[in-house]
């Protein structure tokens, strides 16, 4: 054989192995699920991180009536959203609410799924983004988390979640509506006693000479079986 042919089979062989080591680097990552450890390691953890997430959320909008309001006052308690002022009413929309929440949320519950690193292997997260529905006698709460989860040559992949939290928040906001459009109507004589026309029990603290605080509770109205609170301040005009 000729030196030229043998130099023609090394550079074949030289080209056929650098095509092989090419498909091997470039070829597209594969994504194996196995259905045990999704389902017993990685969906527990972020359901309940979801759910426990927005529900402290909740109870934060319910204590102060909204994190982002238009306007605030100061109290012993803590910072409440004035709903009605001046003689006019400034309570946020349930959009708002829904909006304020999934924010609360999120970072607790970035927080929280923080404890799948306990988990044997290497797990790599994508930018959270949750949104809250509040419908009719639920909260429901969906997360888009990419979640990359590899234990050896296997990789998961979850995605998107979704949980159902029992709560008749929207329901409960329909009564504070109610009750503010009924505080809004005379600010200068403020009329209480058609609250007391309202599902549950009206509270009402006279804070200063011209702001009171009102708290609505439902006994059926239940966060984690524990009764609800939600409150705001009104400012009676001067």
């Amino acid at each position: 054989m000729q030196k030229g042919q043998i130099n023609l089979f090394i550079i074949g062989g030289i080209i056929i192995l650098l095509v092989v080591f090419l498909l091997l680097v470039f070829q597209p990552r594969s994504i194996y699920t196995p259905p045990s450890l999704v389902k017993d390691e990685i969906i527990p953890v972020v359901n309940e991180c979801l759910k426990s997430s927005v529900s402290d959320a909740l109870l934060v909008i319910g204590q102060q009536g909204s994190t982002q309001p238009e306007k605030v006052v100061t109290t012993a308690a803590g910072p409440v959203a004035a709903f009605v002022e001046d003689g006019k009413d400034v309570h946020p929309s349930l959009e708002t609410l829904q909006q304020e929440a999934a924010f609360i949320a999120t970072k607790p519950f970035d927080e929280c799924i923080g404890t799948l690193s306990e988990l044997p292997g290497d797990i790599t997260k994508g930018k959270t983004q949750i949104s809250v529905t509040f419908t009719e006698g639920d909260v429901f709460v969906k997360a888009s988390v990419p979640l990359y989860y590899k234990v050896g040559a296997q990789e998961t992949l979850v995605d998107e979640m979704s949980v159902t939290i029992p709560f008749a928040f929207k329901e409960l906001y329909g009564n504070v509506e109610e009750a503010v459009a009924l505080l809004a109507a005379d600010p200068q004589h403020l009329d209480i006693s058609g609250l007391s026309a309202l599902p549950g029990t009206v509270d009402i603290e006279l804070l200063t000479d011209d702001i009171m605080l009102v708290t609505l509770q439902e006994e059926d109205v239940q966060l984690d079986e524990t009764p609800y609170l939600y409150r705001f301040a009104v400012k009676v005009s001067s």
